[in-house]
């Protein structure tokens, strides 16, 4: 080898080691934090270790175009050093923003999952908080040190050696089929750049960018593919549609011939007779509903569902279990009920529709607004409730407003959300906000209402509302104290804005009794689905499939509707009779709005609808349908906060291995992720190719 050749060598080899040096530094606190909150001990150094020989690998061509343009911008060593400098904060970001994302959903961000971000820029703008937590500036500022000083140091000014990027190439290359060999197996952000995510890529440059697709491209299934598929989202099989009937229209639970599971048969009856005690004879005093989901609001933080979660840590969700034990309560409270869905559409499609656990990550509002299904609002708005929702986000993000309000919905946060001087908490005003607006327009209701809630407070990356009572701070900064070994300050942040839901849900109780709404009031609080963030209380019971699916199901009914009942004793052991049912019953979120309409059945306005007292709610251990995916010990199925499918029985444990459920675009993706739910979308894709000609004047079979 001559002296020049020799040159060129040298100054590839030191291109790569010098870009190589600045991607390591770019990409390591993020696959730090990843580790650091997933793993322990020497497990964590392995973690970290693999997961950055996994980055390394999988950014390997953008690393040797990196160092290809730095060769060549030799000559000028400003310009060379800008260009590494600006590779590497671009990775960093991105590698943030990645691993912030598998923190808050167990996987990394797909295609798909950035286009919906980049289509509502206000999220964007909300989500900017991540890159300021500590967890990701301080491993960040301990590399930054080195990487400067590398960079300093190079290039030393002079032409380009010809071949130097011959020899960083296969440098790199060497470096990089080591780094594979070592991780195998490993997920990493930069997945998205491999060969298989392309198809994906390319489809969300376009406007087929979502898993409707695979509904339509498909071809119109088989009866028996319907049938079966239906069973599974608790439908029953289809009807005849030349009978006139919707293909999976229900009666309502207490005209229903056939019966489900018989513990849940019991239930639904007692809440039927229930329903006639304490509605059937109000006339026309106003009846006002209310169905509030809270953002992340995990089972495993609560203390009636996890002994070793401080109880001082949410007062008011503790009291309301504590109510459901009292020898005639007015509160009944599950505490075996298990997220349907991953994210927020899951989660309302599940409260209000039942359908909240569907193949592909298909979600009602984003994927399917135009499907024909009758849901809980759509009941309760013939029966002549006004109905509502109070979202503090922006409600066209996953098309969550458009869709509310095309199943009668009205936003009744329209005006609130553009008050310049109003406290915001994450992606929007904070829940004080958001239960006080909602709370003035059901007063200036004149009528009965349904509102329906949507809280985000207690949203990733948790930033503390503007609104924060000192003192709730406090509670929950003395909870942190009992935390386990290993948590931080971000978990801290994380416990200060679940105390904050509670205490804004307790001010919502306690605005209903200022404005006399409350002792007309039935409020229903759960969550819109589980977090997978680190658990936080040693010696729980709960293992952890259950953690990242196990949410809050509490309805409070005012007293005074027992007072007002046709018989209050009967009334008062209705209710103790359905809190027994409860006890042991698992149930779904898909089971919510069944449960509902069991309460409510009885009401004047609802046993008015007459032949429209039908639904197409889905459900689970509340329909005769239901037939769950997996072995025959599984009771329920849904995706929890890990992004996979679970089987769970009656107790709530795994029967059978999970299966990954990310949301997916392509053909090619969505044959390989959750294949046991697959069949259900069947009855989907026969709504999609064959709607009914209309849902609004169509009688039950």
């Amino acid at each position: 080898m001559d002296s020049g050749a020799r040159r060129a060598a040298w100054e590839g080899l030191r291109t790569a080691l010098v870009v190589g040096g600045v991607v390591v530094c770019a990409i390591a606190p993020s696959r730090w934090v990843l580790s650091s909150l997933e793993e322990s001990g020497g497990a964590r150094t392995r973690a970290f270790l693999l997961g950055l020989m996994a980055d390394s690998t999988s950014a390997l061509v953008l690393v040797g175009l990196v160092a290809s343009g730095a060769m060549l911008a030799r000559a000028r060593p400003r310009r060379a050093r800008a260009l590494v400098a600006a590779a590497g904060l671009g990775l960093w970001l991105f590698t943030v923003s990645s691993s912030e994302s598998c923190l808050s959903r167990g996987v990394f961000a797909s295609w798909v999952d950035l286009r919906i971000l980049w289509n509502s820029p206000e999220m964007m703008q909300s989500s900017a908080a991540m890159f300021t937590l500590p967890r990701n500036l301080i491993p960040t500022a301990a590399l930054l040190l080195p990487a400067v000083l590398v960079l300093k140091a190079w290039p030393v000014a002079g032409p380009t050696p010809r071949g130097g990027a011959v020899y960083h190439m296969l440098f790199l290359s060497l470096v990089a089929t080591a780094c594979g060999l070592g991780s195998a197996g490993a997920e990493s952000p930069f997945d998205l750049l491999a060969p298989r995510a392309w198809p994906e890529a390319f489809a969300c440059l376009g406007d087929d960018c979502g898993p409707r697709g695979h509904l339509e491209r498909g071809s119109v299934p088989s009866s028996e593919e319907v049938a079966r598929g239906a069973a599974m989202l608790g439908w029953p099989p289809p009807a005849d549609a030349a009978a006139g009937a919707h293909p999976f229209a229900r009666a309502f639970p207490a005209l229903e011939r056939e019966s489900p599971s018989v513990r849940a048969a019991r239930l639904l009856q007692t809440l039927d007779s229930l329903s006639t005690e304490i509605l059937s004879r109000r006339g026309d005093r106003p009846l006002h509903v209310w169905l509030v989901a809270l953002e992340g609001m995990r089972g495993d933080d609560l203390h009636p569902l996890n002994p070793s979660a401080p109880r001082n840590l949410a007062p008011l969700l503790s009291s309301l279990y504590d109510r459901s034990a009292a020898p005639a309560p007015e509160v009944l409270a599950s505490r075996h009920t298990y997220a349907a869905g991953l994210r927020t559409p899951h989660g309302v499609a599940a409260a209000l529709c039942g359908l909240g656990t569907l193949p592909y990550g298909l979600t009602l509002s984003r994927d399917l607004p135009d499907l024909a299904v009758r849901c809980l609002p759509d009941v309760l708005a013939d029966a002549g409730l006004r109905v509502g929702f109070a979202y503090g986000g922006d409600p066209v993000f996953d098309g969550l407003g458009p869709w509310l309000a095309r199943h009668g919905a009205e936003d009744l946060l329209r005006e609130a959300r553009r008050a310049p001087e109003a406290p915001r908490g994450a992606w929007g005003l904070s829940d004080r906000a958001v239960h006080g607006a909602a709370v003035d327009a059901a007063a200036a209701a004149p009528g009965s209402t349904f509102t329906f809630v949507l809280t985000l407070s207690h949203h990733h990356p948790f930033p503390l509302p503007d609104d924060l009572p000192p003192a709730v701070r406090s509670a929950a900064e003395a909870a942190f104290t009992t935390a386990t070994p290993g948590a931080d300050r971000e978990d801290e942040r994380r416990l200060v804005t679940f105390a904050y839901a509670d205490a804004a849900l307790a001010e919502l109780f306690e605005s209903l009794k200022r404005r006399d709404l409350y002792d007309d009031s039935i409020v229903i609080v759960t969550a819109d689905h589980s977090i997978p963030d680190r658990r936080l209380w040693g010696g729980s019971r709960i293992d952890a499939p259950q953690s990242r699916a196990l949410v809050p199901l509490v309805v409070s009914i005012a007293p005074a509707l027992f007072e007002r009942a046709a018989h209050p004793d009967a009334a008062r052991s209705l209710a103790k009779r359905a809190q027994e049912e409860l006890d042991d019953l698992a149930l779904s979120q898909n089971d919510i709005p069944l449960l509902v309409l069991s309460l409510l059945g009885r009401s004047p306005s609802v046993e008015a609808l007459g032949e429209r007292a039908w639904h197409t709610l889905g459900g689970q251990a509340t329909s005769p349908w239901y037939r769950p995916p997996g072995p025959e010990t599984t009771s329920i199925h849904g995706i929890h906060a890990g992004t996979a499918l679970y089987f769970f029985n009656d107790e709530g444990h795994a029967v059978a291995p999970e299966e990954p459920a990310p949301l997916v675009a392509t053909p090619e993706r969505a044959r390989e992720v959750a294949p046991s739910l697959q069949p259900a979308a069947a009855p989907l894709g026969l709504l999609v190719h064959a709607p009914p000609a209309s849902t609004m004047a169509i009688t039950t079979k």
